[in-house]
């Protein structure tokens, strides 16, 4: 088996039918057998009774356990994986009826360790909305794990941080350092629906914003000395405090203190970075959170 396309779902039951009737009829085009793997993390909706109505098709298996988020969602997917490569697909987004071919036709010319494609946003309605996203360097391949397809081999000794928020952020960028043997593909392969209830575009505290630690963390312990992680990590990490900002949300003494401590342990509070950020206001939060190390507060 070729592919293994793993889609965790929650509480989707408005879109669930069409993302999988997406890679039903993009694994259509394939010569080599692609199965699908649906978990229903807990969905309390009518998720479950859309999904199970997939059950007699071929290569299509489903499962079910209790609500505990999208890591456990897709690590308990890949332990069931039978595909040599594999996709992760949100229950709420789609791909293009050309997607697996391409990749397919890759793998067998190619045979890479990683493939990076471009994506695109979709409304709620499924409609595109602007341009192509992704690029072939290691800051432009967007840190989310469902723009990529990983050869099995390659993500074998890797998981995805549980029972936390921004779980992937970390999970793609390391299975790109990981290899050299990479392919990109300058298509939008990959619809990502930005929508109002979506984890994305939901409000959420500082705190809840830094899941997204868990995962950068294997990534700076398997590559400690590499410059642009850093910096990448760094930009990630202040993004995150903008936003939180940006909601009316301040953060807290301990929110200060867990950044802080995150910087020191890795090394990340180091001036050489501070003159690699592009963005003005992120250089001012650096100089505020290494001025806090300093001071041991």
């Amino acid at each position: 088996m070729l592919f293994s396309v793993i889609v965790p779902v929650y509480n989707l039951s408005g879109y669930i039918e069409e993302t999988i009737n997406a890679i039903l009829v993009s694994r259509l085009k394939c010569q080599n057998r692609t199965e699908i793997i649906l978990i229903d993390d807990g969905s309390t909706d009518r998720t479950y009774g859309c999904i199970a109505k997939y059950k007699e098709l071929q290569d299509v298996r489903i499962f079910r356990q209790d609500h505990k988020g999208l890591g456990a969602a897709r690590n308990f997917g890949i332990k069931e994986a039978k595909g040599d490569y594999i996709l992760y697909v949100d229950g709420d987004d789609l791909i293009e009826e050309s997607t697996l071919k391409i990749l397919e036709d890759l793998i067998i010319k190619k045979k890479p360790d990683l493939l990076v494609f471009q994506w695109q946003s979709i409304t709620e309605s499924s409609a595109k909305i602007g341009l192509p996203m992704a690029d072939d360097s290691v800051e432009g391949i967007w840190l989310a794990c469902w723009n990529k397809c990983y050869k099995r081999t390659l993500i074998n000794e890797k998981t995805f941080p549980e029972e936390v928020l921004f779980e992937d952020t970390g999970y793609a960028l390391d299975a790109y350092l990981s290899t050299n043997n990479r392919v990109f593909i300058e298509l939008p392969l990959y619809g990502h629906r930005h929508r109002s209830g979506g984890i994305s575009r939901s409000k959420h505290d500082f705190s809840a914003r830094l899941g997204c630690l868990a995962g950068f963390e294997s990534v700076l312990r398997n590559h400690p000395d590499n410059q642009r992680v850093k910096v990448i990590v760094v930009s990630t990490l202040l993004k995150h405090v903008w936003r939180t900002l940006g909601s009316g949300q301040l953060l807290t003494k301990n929110d200060i203190k867990v950044v802080k401590n995150f910087l020191e342990k890795f090394r990340l509070n180091e001036y050489p970075i501070l003159f690699q950020l592009s963005r003005k206001r992120d250089r001012m939060l650096f100089r505020m959170f290494s001025l806090y190390a300093k001071l041991n507060l």
